[in-house]
């Protein structure tokens, strides 16, 4: 266990001695915190991210970049923190560039513990002695909140080996296929990729998880396989061997204990939000359709609004497609991306609570 004690600024209100007016100042304060600092062994590495080469364009060189290991410590996953201005070639932050960053009091990417700026509304902070400070009449003072902020940092912190690591949410990396195409020799080429993201890129957005395109790290044959019907040049590949597929994937993951993976792809959320797009688009033309378009779509309205599962919703919205189909017939594009959705919906594996024993949490 490491105990630093970290500088930091905050904001008051308050009226100096002899006026009214209530102002907004900076004090200097400073508040211990405890990391912890487990060896190699108590933190051991868990995943590993390959990444691909910087530079090359502009002249300059190509330039290697280490591989960032991810670090299972007291039921978390912990990724290096990263400092450095060119993306994708970012750099762990070593414990004394931090202890020195923490020492002179300094934020930015050299502290992970704060970032707050050193002058508020162009006042710098005033230290403890200031008789300013010792005779101001206060008002309120948030020295509370950031003192809270900076502890609740360094509980996510960890140092091992030298290095920072953090615990943030939705830490985990997952595969995305991300399609694309090219005009190749006069044809149209299908030239999609495989992208590493993480689990709390779509914390804001679970409709945008889809089975057919995003995969867990350690389904990553799966991965290629989806992605081979988006790519012409990905016909000869091997999930043993990464020089295979390097082409369509710049970012790998090396699963050294697959017991951290937590992610379990849910198509649920984006069979409702196609559902709610579809009461949204129907809901002012309805007075021309047949009753029985009416009554498939008032059930899926109704049921959206008492917010019931995907599964229910599901089949809702197939008895809406049919109605659909008799109206604009069946090979209408609505009525099959509809079947699609439900179909794909169907065919996904069902999310259950995920038993301690199968992956360890780490939220």
């Amino acid at each position: 266990m490491t105990i630093l004690q970290v500088p930091h600024s905050y904001k008051v209100a308050g009226a100096l001695k002899g006026k009214r007016k209530i102002e907004n100042w900076a004090f200097a304060g400073s508040v211990a915190v405890q990391i912890e600092t487990p060896t190699a062994d108590e933190a051991p590495v868990a995943l590993r991210l390959h990444r691909p080469p910087s530079g090359g364009s502009y002249g300059k060189p190509l330039r290697a970049n280490a591989p960032l290991d991810y670090r299972f410590f007291d039921g978390r996953l912990y990724a290096p923190y990263l400092v450095g201005l060119e993306e994708g070639s970012e750099t762990p932050l070593a414990v004394a560039d931090m202890l020195e960053a923490v020492r002179i009091g300094t934020g930015g990417q050299g502290s992970p513990l704060f970032d707050g700026v050193q002058s508020l509304f162009m006042r710098s902070p005033l230290a403890e002695d200031d008789e300013r400070r010792r005779t101001m009449k206060i008002e309120q003072s948030w020295e509370g909140e950031v003192a809270a902020e900076i502890a609740a940092r360094a509980r996510d912190l960890i140092l091992v080996d030298g290095l920072v690591f953090q615990h943030r949410p939705g830490l985990e990396p997952v595969y995305q296929i991300e399609p694309d195409a090219a005009m190749i020799d006069g044809e149209v080429r299908y030239t999609g990729t495989i992208l590493t993201r993480s689990v709390a890129d779509f914390e804001a957005a679970p409709h945008e998880i889809d089975v057919r395109r995003h995969f867990r790290v350690d389904q990553i044959a799966e991965a290629l396989m989806a992605c081979s019907a988006w790519n012409y040049r990905l016909t000869d590949w091997d999930p043993e061997d990464p020089e295979t597929f390097a082409h369509v994937m710049e970012r790998r993951v090396e699963i050294l204990d697959p017991t951290v993976l937590a992610f379990r792809p849910d198509q649920g959320p984006k069979l409702l939000s196609r559902a709610h797009k579809i009461v949204a688009d129907h809901g002012d033309a309805l007075a021309e359709k047949p009753v029985r378009f009416m009554i498939a779509y008032a059930g899926l309205r109704d049921a959206l609004h008492a917010s019931a599962p995907a599964q229910d919703v599901a089949h809702l919205m197939r008895e809406f497609a049919h109605q659909a189909a008799r109206v604009h017939g069946p090979e209408h594009v609505e009525v099959r991306n509809i079947l699609n959705e439900v179909e794909t919906f169907e065919m996904a594996p069902a999310v259950e609570p995920v038993p301690a024993s199968a992956a360890r949490a780490h939220v």
